[in-house]
């Protein structure tokens, strides 16, 4: 199991592998930016019929799927984290691969959900990921550099 230092490393710098689940992860997804949208989406998920792999990529890849009783408890966390920020006018904190036909559904912490700009080189994971197709683990980056111009390796790429 990895800790919680270990998917800071892989969050903000490690490249992500060239699977089928990080290409379909990459595909373009749609913001689920209404709250009333985002409430439809819970229980169409709630509803859905087969099984959905539930992917923290702070951890390890799990090897089944979920469903029934046991995936309705994880929409239930990804609701309450969601609703954190229930005072906004729109969540911004859920994306789908398919409105119609979720395949994919990323769940980001809305408290830290990082830069909108992209000017910062950190990528930030979903907290969850809801996927049909069977994840694969991150890998863990390097150490960081240290010694006096160490913070140079960020520009350099060395």
């Amino acid at each position: 199991m990895s800790s919680r230092k270990e998917i800071m490393q892989r969050r903000v710098t490690t490249p992500l592998p060239d699977t089928e689940f990080w290409k379909h992860y990459h595909r373009r997804s749609s913001g689920i930016l209404h709250w009333r949208e985002v409430d439809a989406l819970w229980s169409e998920l709630t509803r859905s019929e087969g099984a959905w792999f539930v992917f923290d990529p702070a951890e390890d890849a799990p090897d089944t799927s979920i469903a029934g009783s046991e995936f309705e408890a994880f929409i239930t966390k990804a609701r309450n984290l969601v609703d954190q920020r229930r005072d906004r006018p729109m969540s911004g904190a859920v994306y789908v691969d398919d409105r119609e036909s979720p395949g994919m559904i990323k769940v980001f912490d809305p408290v830290h959900m990082g830069t909108s700009c992209g000017c910062s080189s950190e990528r930030v994971m979903p907290r969850w990921i809801f996927s049909r197709i069977k994840p694969d683990t991150l890998p863990i980056a390097p150490p960081p550099k240290t010694g006096p111009l160490a913070w140079l390796s960020k520009y350099s790429g060395k």
